[in-house]
């Protein structure tokens, strides 16, 4: 029925019978400063910034740390250039050297995992020598990036404070929703994201792992987020929810377009408050995508011990030159963010003792699940009808269908999970396929 050409792979995870007790996991809260305290964290977002790219410019320019006349790691690195005197005089004035000190050993970290120049850049005909070719080039921070992190040692934390020595005649930061401080041993993090603080808590939790012996194959779809077929029962993940983030993403396009035809001096401060505007939509947006994210992906991880989901290659699908699809079609597949919720769903099988494995999809929307056949026509019918056998179910069911088929299908799906595979067959559980694209309920 499918493809050999096809490849599954189970992503690396912790089966549930050899599941430690405890496991560490990030907890963010979001963080109110005062005006005084939060001027402080702005100068030592600053500082990190500017001794980040101080690192990098000399890792960048001597290619490492054993061509300056020194050898060792990001340790012997944050040595040298505290003795070099490249830092800035107003870096060291804020007394928050171990700041500066993880700044640097993070750019070194950085550098080291940043994959060399190619031979050659451009392409066709504008194809040309790389002058870098085989040199480390890592990049550099913006004032402008989304994201400005900075990392605390373990003894930086106190009592709802970070560097107790600098901020005790400062109020402490508010958490939103928490009345407490929370108590932790290890390092700790804060990270300014466009006007919003977030502190980042490493906790111990307890891991309680769920033996279910359930299977559970995924499609990702535009109309309706995720599809699963479990066997028995199919279920729907976010139907038609994408109509209320393509009303944001329209009012979002408004505002962009009437954000260009605001030129001059004089609609200077229109273009600001729309910038602003925007990145709060922006904001909104990815907020609701995260949530669903999340939500899903915890599901699936607690309720399953096999997860299969299919490698949706959306960057590749929606190149303009490639891409057989509608700019609507396109713009929602990219704002669902599969991606992202593949490694938010990894990360949540590990914790949980599930079994992710990927799949490749070719032809599982296609294809009927009932007698084989491959329907060439299908375009962008909601509903599967099979030309040759007649046989009928919705378009996101069979594809659910398919992919489930076509993991138990394939012989390396099954000598990774076999043991679940099988005693889930043995429960009797799985429907006949001739009675497939019957929808439960």
């Amino acid at each position: 029925m499918f493809s050999q050409l096809s490849t599954s792979s189970v992503v690396g995870s912790t089966d549930s019978g050899s599941t430690s007790e405890k496991s560490l996991k990030t907890v963010s809260y979001r963080v109110y400063p005062s005006k005084e305290l939060e001027k402080i964290w702005k100068k030592w977002v600053s500082a990190v910034r500017k001794v980040y790219n101080i690192s990098i410019e000399q890792l960048n320019r001597n290619q490492g740390y054993t061509k300056v006349g020194k050898k060792g790691g990001k340790h012997g690195f944050r040595t040298w250039l505290k003795q070099s005197g490249l830092i800035p005089q107003w870096c060291r004035d804020l007394n928050v050297s171990k700041i500066l000190d993880n700044a640097s050993m993070e750019a070194y970290t950085a550098w080291k995992e940043t994959a060399k120049q190619p031979k050659s850049v451009g392409k066709g005909k504008n194809l040309l020598p790389n002058p870098q070719a085989g040199l480390k080039i890592a990049k550099f921070r913006s004032v402008r990036d989304h994201h400005l992190t900075i990392q605390f040692d373990p003894t930086a934390y106190k009592a709802g404070r970070w560097m107790v020595s600098t901020t005790k005649h400062l109020p402490k930061p508010e958490f939103k929703g928490q009345d407490f401080c929370v108590l932790t041993d290890g390092s700790t993090e804060l990270t300014y994201n466009k006007g919003r603080w977030f502190a980042h808590f490493p906790v111990e939790f307890d891991i309680e792992p769920t033996e279910t012996k359930k299977v559970i194959a995924l499609d990702p779809g535009v109309r309706t987020f995720m599809t699963g077929f479990d066997g028995t029962d199919f279920l729907e993940f976010a139907n038609n929810d994408f109509q209320r983030i393509a009303k944001l993403c329209s009012h979002l396009d408004k505002l962009k377009s009437e954000h260009d035809k605001s030129k001059g001096r004089t609609h200077k401060r229109r273009r600001y408050k729309l910038r602003i505007a925007m990145e709060r939509l922006r904001t909104k947006i990815r907020s609701l995508r995260t949530e669903l994210h999340k939500q899903v992906a915890s599901f699936l991880a607690r309720n399953y011990d096999v997860i299969v989901l299919p490698t949706f290659e959306t960057s590749q699908m929606v190149v303009k030159k490639k891409r057989k699809l509608k700019s609507k079609t396109a713009r929602a597949m990219m704002t669902w963010a599969f991606y992202q919720f593949s490694q938010i769903l990894e990360h949540l099988c590990n914790r949980y003792g599930s079994k992710l494995v990927r799949i490749t999809e070719e032809y599982t929307s296609k294809t009927c699940t009932k007698c084989g056949h491959i329907h060439r026509k299908l375009g962008s019918s909601m509903n599967f009808q099979c030309p040759r056998c007649g046989y009928e179910i919705p378009r996101d069911f069979n594809g659910a269908v398919g992919i489930f088929l076509k993991a138990m299908w394939d012989t390396t799906f099954l000598e990774a999970v076999g043991d679940v595979v099988l005693s889930f067959s043995d429960s009797n559980d799985i429907l006949d396929i001739q009675d497939v694209g019957i929808c439960p309920g």
